[in-house]
């Protein structure tokens, strides 16, 4: 039997003013054609796992604490012990709690964050593993699977902005494979959703949403979610959390656009799959 071999390539290209970060992973065995997006149930915040068909794993944000770990042993096969990527949204608490629990249980070859000093002096201070950085601002793209044309847009933010809201510096994505696509919005604000509407527009239009900010009434505004149009809107977060996350006025702004959501804190892990045609619940 072939010997299965994992190889992680980081390459930097500048194509029409954006920078392109590739994270190739290449095996020797078969592959299929799915891409998997698990949202774990984190209690009160963030921590999405993304699979690509060939195999390149990336973890958006680790939660408030080492509850990730339960969540992410779980979505992860047994033998699993690597992840490719770790990327953080943004510094709150709720977002980078388990990071440095991420760190010691698995082997990360690539830690991504936004280009912000804020951000990265938060990082920096709560964790001092020996690994690969990257920061990423609009316009750049994270290649995850390149021969599937699997790949990850950085909306926001941009490094003009000019804000100490750690919110508002929140990486904003968007996942596209083929057809279908998955929009990541960290705790971004409407300020910062009415930018992205006022300059990617039609370009927003997306299967599933990550409903900004746990469904906070700081976050989803009508124009966003009209221009994204999301047939599936998942919510994470904590089941009777004090905040009162998601308000009933998000609710009811996502039922104006009759998409279906899915909660972390009724559902547990909610698991999408992508055939690059058609995005299905995993049920």
């Amino acid at each position: 039997m072939v010997k299965k071999k994992q190889i992680l390539i980081l390459v930097s290209l500048v194509v029409t003013g954006g920078a392109f970060w590739s994270l190739l992973q290449v095996y020797s065995l078969q592959k299929n054609d799915e891409l998997r997006v698990d949202f774990l149930n984190v209690g009160q915040g963030d921590s999405i796992l993304i699979t690509a068909p060939n195999k390149t794993r990336m973890l958006i944000d680790t939660g408030p604490n080492q509850a990730v770990l339960s969540s992410l042993g779980s979505a992860l096969p047994a033998h699993i012990t690597h992840l490719d990527a770790v990327l953080l949204s943004h510094p709150d608490a709720d977002h980078i709690g388990g990071t440095v629990d991420v760190f010691d249980m698995y082997d990360v070859s690539l830690l991504l964050v936004a280009s912000s000093s804020k951000h990265n002096e938060i990082i920096d201070a709560i964790y001092s593993n020996p690994v690969s950085k990257r920061e990423l601002s609009r316009d750049m793209r994270i290649v995850l699977d390149p021969v599937s044309n699997v790949y990850a847009e950085v909306l926001a933010p941009d490094l003009s902005w000019n804000t100490d809201d750690s919110n508002d510096l929140s990486l904003v994505l968007k996942l596209v494979y083929g057809e279908t696509c998955f929009m990541f919005t960290g705790d971004a604000s409407k300020k910062v959703e009415q930018i992205l509407v006022h300059t990617y527009a039609d370009t927003l239009d997306c299967d599933v949403l990550k409903v900004g900010h746990h469904g906070s009434n700081t976050s989803t505004s009508e124009a966003f979610i009209g221009y994204i149009s999301p047939t599936h809107a998942i919510i994470s977060a904590g089941k009777d959390n004090t905040f009162g996350h998601p308000h009933q006025e998000v609710l009811d702004v996502l039922a104006q656009f009759s998409s279906i959501i899915y909660r972390t804190d009724e559902l547990g892990t909610i698991s999408f799959v992508s055939d690059g045609k058609e995005v299905e619940l995993e049920k």
